[in-house]
C-alpha cells in the first residue's frame, strides 16, 4: 500500500510522516478490526512508521507522552510492535527511553494480580516521583525522536519503491493508459 507524494514531498522534512499519513487518517476514529487489517496490508517498513507516528504524534506534552505510552503498553498491547519497529531503523538509543517508559508505566500501572489500572494524565499532578521519571525520560526522547525522524526520512528516500509513487509517475501512467489523451 504505497502512498502518492508530489515532488516538494520528497525533500520534506516530514517525509516519513507523508508516507504514513492518508492510511493513519483512513482509520482515525475507526473500530480496532479496521485498524489491524490497514495494519496488516502493510510491509514491515510502513508498519514501523505506521506504528511511530500513531505515537509520537500523540505526544506532545509530557502528560500525553505518559498517557499514550500506558495505552500502548497496557490496551492497546503494542509496546513490543513499537520497539521492534524502531530497532527496523536501527534505533537502539530511542528504544532505550522506550524500554525505561514501558518499566515505569508497568510499575506504576500493573496490578498484583496481574490486571491493568486506567492511567490518567493526572496521575503526574498526584505522584511527583512519576512526574520525575515520565518528565526526564520525555525530555530524552523529544530530541532522540527527532533525530529518528530524520533517519528515518534517508531510509524513505533510499528506498521510496518501499512507501511512495511520484504523482507525476501517476499522472504519467494514467495518459498512456488513455486514447483520448494520445
Amino acid at each position: 500500500m504505497k502512498v502518492i507524494l508530489s515532488e516538494n514531498d520528497i525533500v520534506s522534512t516530514q517525509l516519513s510522516w507523508l508516507c504514513v499519513k492518508p492510511i493513519l487518517e483512513e482509520v482515525r476514529g475507526k473500530e480496532a478490526a479496521v485498524k489491524k487489517d490497514a495494519y496488516n496490508r502493510l510491509n514491515d517498513a510502513q508498519k514501523a512508521l505506521y506504528l511511530f507516528y500513531a505515537f509520537h504524534n500523540h505526544t506532545n506534552t509530557t502528560a500525553e507522552f505518559y498517557w499514550f505510552a500506558s495505552y500502548f503498553v497496557s490496551e492497546l498491547k503494542g509496546w513490543r510492535e513499537l520497539t521492534k519497529g524502531l530497532l527496523f531503523y536501527g534505533e537502539e538509543q530511542l528504544v532505550l527511553i522506550c524500554n525505561e517508559m514501558e518499566q515505569v508505566v508497568t510499575a506504576h500501572n500493573k496490578q498484583a494480580v496481574g490486571t491493568w489500572r486506567q492511567a490518567l494524565a493526572s496521575d503526574l499532578d498526584h505522584d511527583t516521583e512519576l512526574l520525575g521519571q515520565v518528565a526526564r525520560l520525555y525530555e530524552q526522547y523529544r530530541p532522540s525522536a527527532e533525530k529518528s525522524i530524520q533517519r528515518m526520512n534517508e531510509y524513505v528516500k533510499s528506498h521510496s519503491e518501499q512507501f511512495y509513487h511520484l504523482e507525476a509517475q501517476e499522472r504519467g501512467d494514467e495518459s498512456e493508459d488513455d486514447p483520448i489523451s494520445k
